[in-house]
């Protein structure tokens, strides 16, 4: 919206489809509308003069509250960047060609479907902040960009607010929560709140018993269940791991955790690597094994050294992590539909969260060894009585395929019964792959 002018709206749409095993972003329809009128009319102006033609993803779009006529655009497109208008829309120019580059990882418009916001500065126009892995800013007009003072422990950045009669003032929105700054992202608040959100949780037995778990976008963590005092952080530890690390915990020694290629002992202070082959960036159709982002890892029941971690195959280390071996052929449905690289038409999206056609979930019985249920992300469950030797397809009968099979609770009564949590809270209805 115009801040000088509240009839005035500038509106970008975009085509976006996150697939579980890929994201598109860009396609027809996409661009750049503004109406003078409130809303209700509409006038195309993705292609006036300057505008990257072809196909067009994701745009941010900002007014700055200096010069009501000034507009910026950051636009995923094949000639795409920063945009800059002057004259209220009707031209443009590029000041900027960043439109993938990488700045140690995180450039200017790193994964545009993810991160293509664009701030203004209130009282200057020749400022504009990019929220992206980091806060970049430029004082040029967007002509370079500097990342801007970190921040304690955030990143990826997705929003940015600056108080309107005062730039120096401004809190930063990240995935881990936000922080805030009164000298124009100099300095930085710290912490101090909870804003962690657990992927998955695992309780230890100890007692009185811990929860373990992952966190998005940041360490893995186990604190009590209960406490003399206040659940303060200084009453969770680092169990290994990241978002991705889905915990484990040694039922005899239960200060001994696995998360992410990663074996703790928190009570003796050491961490050490554990090494299973992880090909996640590489070409799905070629990758000798397959790891979903969240990749399971459990400690049998019967044996605290043998660990099962799922990939497209099953794999098994009796030695504490330190070695392992597959005990099982491919259990997922492995449609060559679904292996893909993940992204387009415009940018290869290939961080490894929409790898598929993996292992999602592992259980063994509690009362017989050697007798595991594996289930897969695009819609299959195995099971072996014999700790690998062979196998079952053991699939729910009525199942839809490439069904996420979510969860397998082995019973504690019953070495024959198992339960299975399911979901296609990410299968569109109408999906050929769904029928």
């Amino acid at each position: 919206m115009d801040p000088a002018d509240p009839k005035v709206l500038y509106a970008a749409m975009w085509r976006v489809q996150r697939k579980p095993w890929d994201i598109i972003s860009g396609g027809p329809g996409g661009g750049i509308y503004k109406s003078t009128d409130g809303g209700d009319k509409w006038t195309e102006i993705t292609h006036n003069p300057g505008l990257p033609r072809g196909v067009i993803g994701n745009v941010g779009l900002a007014v700055s509250p200096a010069d009501h006529q000034l507009v910026w655009a950051m636009i995923q497109s094949d000639s795409g960047g920063l945009f800059r208008s002057a004259d209220a829309g009707a031209t443009w120019t590029r000041v900027n060609d960043a439109n993938n580059t990488s700045l140690d990882g995180m450039g200017p418009h790193w994964r545009p479907f993810y991160f293509s916001r664009v701030i203004a500065d209130p009282s200057d126009v020749n400022t504009v902040y990019l929220p992206n892995g980091v806060l970049f800013r430029s004082t040029d007009g967007g002509k370079h960009f500097k990342e801007v003072q970190p921040y304690d422990n955030l990143w990826d950045t997705h929003f940015l607010w600056i108080s309107p009669n005062d730039p120096n003032r401004m809190i930063v929105a990240a995935d881990q929560g936000a922080r805030v700054s009164f000298n124009k992202g100099e300095t930085w608040s710290t912490t101090g709140y909870a804003t962690g959100q657990f992927y998955h949780v695992i309780a230890t037995n100890h007692f009185p018993y811990r929860v373990c778990g992952a966190q998005q976008d940041n360490s893995g963590a186990c604190g009590p269940s209960r406490t003399d005092g206040m659940f303060d952080i200084s009453a969770w530890y680092y169990p290994g791991g990241g978002e991705s690390g889905i915990i484990a915990v040694d039922p005899q020694h239960p200060d001994v955790t696995y998360a992410a290629s990663e074996r703790v002992d928190h009570g003796k202070g050491v961490s050490s690597y554990v090494p299973t082959t992880w090909e996640r960036t590489a070409p799905p159709m070629t990758a000798k094994y397959r790891f979903n982002w969240t990749t399971p890892i459990i400690v049998s029941p019967h044996d605290h050294n043998t660990l099962y971690e799922g990939a497209n195959v099953l794999l098994e280390s009796t030695d504490a992590g330190k070695n392992w071996q597959p005990i099982s052929p491919d259990l997922t449905r492995h449609d060559p539909r679904t292996l893909v690289v993940a992204g387009g038409p415009i940018t290869v999206e290939n961080s490894g969260a929409e790898n598929y056609a993996t292992i999602f979930t592992i259980a063994e019985s509690p009362i017989t060894k050697g007798v595991i249920w594996v289930g897969s992300d695009d819609g299959m469950v195995h099971l072996t009585r014999d700790g690998g030797a062979h196998w079952q397809d053991v699939t729910p009968k009525g199942i839809p395929p490439f069904t996420r099979m979510s969860m397998i609770d082995a019973s504690t009564l019953s070495a024959g019964t198992a339960y299975l949590a399911a979901n296609r809270q990410l299968m569109d209805l109408s999906s050929t792959l769904g029928s």
